[in-house]
Order: C-alpha cells, then sequence, then structure tokens
C-alpha cells in the first residue's frame, strides 16, 4: 500500500520497487547471479584478527602489525603474479605519556606517469572512545619491491613510508585495553592490549 512522508521540499510517495511481469522470472534470476558473481570476484583482502600485545605505556613497546594491503591493483593479483608474495603492508604505533606515532609502510603498485602520493592519514581509535587522525608524511622516496605481471604487463610493487604523531592528551592511557587503526574506514590493525 502506497505510503507518503512529509519532506521540506513537499510530499513524497513511496512504492514498493516490483519488477514488472517480464522480468519477475528467468531475467531476475540471471540478473540475480550475475551481480552475485560481481561481488563475489570483487572482495576485498581479508583482514587479520586483532593480535594481543603487552601495553605500550607500561612495557616501552611499540605495537606492530602486518597488514594487507588496500591497493586493489596489489590484492587483485595472486603469489603466481608476483616476484614476492605476501605483498604486506605494515603499521608501528610508538605510545609515551607525551605523544603517539605511527609509521605506516604501505604497499602500491604505480602506473606510468602516476605521481606518489606525499602524505597520507589514518584514523587511530580506543575500545575506550578517544579518537585521532593522524598525518602522515612520506619519509623517503618509494622503493621497489616486487614485480608482478599485471595481464600481460609486469608492473613495478613500491612499499612507501610514512609517520606522524599526535599529542597524547589522553588518547592512550593505562587503561585502554585496544587500539585500532583505521586507514580508509577500514579496521586494518587491531590490538588488544594486556
Amino acid at each position: 500500500m502506497p505510503s507518503s512522508h512529509s519532506w521540506p521540499l513537499g510530499r513524497l510517495r513511496l512504492r514498493p520497487l516490483v519488477p514488472p511481469p517480464r522480468l519477475r522470472s528467468g531475467a531476475l534470476l540471471f540478473a540475480s547471479a550475475l551481480l552475485l558473481g560481481a561481488v563475489s570476484a570483487c572482495s576485498i583482502p581479508e583482514l587479520r584478527p586483532p593480535q594481543r600485545a603487552k601495553h605500550p605505556l607500561v612495557s616501552n613497546q611499540p605495537l606492530v602489525a602486518d597488514v594487507p594491503t588496500l591497493d586493489q591493483r596489489v590484492w587483485s593479483r595472486t603469489k603466481e603474479d608476483c616476484e614476492v608474495w605476501p605483498l604486506d603492508g605494515r603499521y608501528t604505533v610508538t605510545v609515551s605519556a607525551e605523544k603517539v606515532c605511527v609509521s605506516a609502510s604501505r604497499i602500491h603498485m604505480f602506473y606510468e606517469q602516476e605521481q606518489t602520493p606525499g602524505k597520507a592519514s589514518v584514523l587511530l581509535a580506543t575500545e575506550e572512545g578517544p579518537v585521532a587522525y593522524i598525518d602522515l608524511l612520506m619519509d623517503d622516496d618509494p622503493k621497489v619491491i616486487a614485480r608482478c605481471t599485471e595481464y600481460t604487463v609486469k608492473r613495478e610493487v613500491h612499499r612507501l613510508n610514512f609517520s606522524g604523531c599526535v599529542p597524547n592528551e589522553g588518547l592512550v592511557t593505562k587503561a585502554t585495553r585496544k587500539i585500532a587503526i583505521k586507514p580508509d574506514a577500514v579496521d586494518q590493525a587491531i590490538w588488544v592490549l594486556e
């Protein structure tokens, strides 16, 4: 049954979506199969489970996590396509009473004429609530670490190193029990602190 809702620009009438009679059977099933195939073919890399680590404020040791790359050009390749495998990035979080620093080692496949990003950013979040965006600057020039075949072309895969810090104004305390690094809104590195 049609319903209507009041919007600032007038009234909007909503009707249930029903495919035309000709599309309700075979064509609809075929379209669904194509969609499912496309979704499974474009799945994102599998993320790693949280890892246990000693609390950095107690142990004075950094948190380190090897992580799958978010560069689709790399994770859509297989170990048969590349000279080196796996091609993982790495996050290192160093915490003191004064500041929280993040070093990011990211993997990226470059095309000809493509510019290297001079900076990046990550979101550092804790289970207790404090969150900080940390701007990261590139530490040095990209380094070629492998070559992968994309279709019939050999492409260089680079490691890019970034780092940055923010003041530790209650961001990570001795009461913090979980820290996550979230580049591009994806939980990519999670530590459960002991």
